[in-house]
């Protein structure tokens, strides 16, 4: 979770080799999306995933975001108050949605706001 909070890709990216170490019966699907995202910053790497991979499903939801993210491209890149908005209700809960729109968004998709886990306004 430490990797993930703190974009911290590459060095989770590299833990995936311990994963026989555990009980997961698939690569959790946040990671699975991590997996995916350094993958297409870092294309020469091949990170070691014991054997596993990074399913379909998790495969679709990227390139759906891919498309919906697109969008709300402008000719002056992403229109990121309209993305964030409209892309909110579909992806918040996923890597996609927080890796394009920070660490705060992650934490509204459960609830938590900048005071802490359920903090009230």
């Amino acid at each position: 979770a430490y990797y993930l909070r703190y974009m911290k890709i590459r060095e989770l990216v590299k833990c995936m080799e311990y994963l026989p170490n555990y009980d997961y019966p698939e690569i959790p699907p946040l990671y699975e999306q991590a997996i995916l995202f350094h993958q297409a910053r870092h294309p020469e790497e091949s990170p070691n995933l014991s054997g596993e991979h990074v399913s379909e499903k998790t495969k679709r939801l990227a390139a759906t975001y891919q498309k919906d993210l697109a969008a709300y491209m402008t000719p002056r890149g992403v229109n990121r108050r309209a993305a964030r908005e409209g892309l909110a209700e579909k992806y918040a809960g996923t890597f996609f949605y927080y890796s394009s729109f920070g660490p705060m968004t992650f934490g509204k998709a459960f609830g938590w706001d900048r005071r802490g886990a359920g903090a009230s306004k």
